[in-house]
């Protein structure tokens, strides 16, 4: 990604979400996680609410369900349009984004989109991709080494 100015991101952001402009910014407390995760988590949601608070309510953003690929358009779009922010933090915000209200496609998605919103190894992402086709959450149980009950709780991102 290009260096990056922050104010026309969020006017991108908000032509790309339908003219949303922001009130109130909390961003919704995500279950337990380790100490690395979770100080990751916090950076991208503290970067994501420097950036962006001026113009999108939290609530807008997080219902978003973009893939990888899709939140990096987003950010592509925003920096276009003269957003700020740093490589690493715009790095952060799509991570944090990826990992909070990413969506994935297990039969279309490729491994990159799979290992950033299921959060698993290069190795599981590539058996995914190898055991497709999948009509159901019951069948990525057939995935060696796939922690199905974690998949299980990122359900409502993952589509068939």
């Amino acid at each position: 990604m290009m260096n990056r100015q922050l104010s026309a991101a969020c006017v991108a952001v908000a032509i790309a979400w339908g003219g949303v402009v922001a009130s109130a910014w909390s961003v919704p407390a995500q279950a337990p996680q380790a100490p690395a995760a979770k100080s990751t988590e916090a950076d991208g949601r503290a970067i994501l609410g420097k950036l962006c608070v001026d113009c999108h309510a939290a609530d807008a953003v997080m219902r978003q369900r973009r893939t990888l690929t899709g939140w990096e358009e987003i950010i592509d779009t925003m920096v276009a349009q003269g957003a700020g922010g740093t490589d690493d933090e715009l790095q952060k915000v799509i991570q944090y984004l990826v990992v909070t209200v990413g969506k994935v496609n297990v039969n279309k998605d490729n491994a990159r989109n799979l290992q950033a919103v299921l959060e698993i190894p290069a190795p599981l992402a590539d058996a995914l991709i190898k055991g497709r086709p999948y009509a159901a959450m019951a069948d990525l149980a057939r995935v060696p080494g796939l922690d199905i009950k974690a998949i299980t709780e990122k359900s409502e991102r993952v589509v068939f």
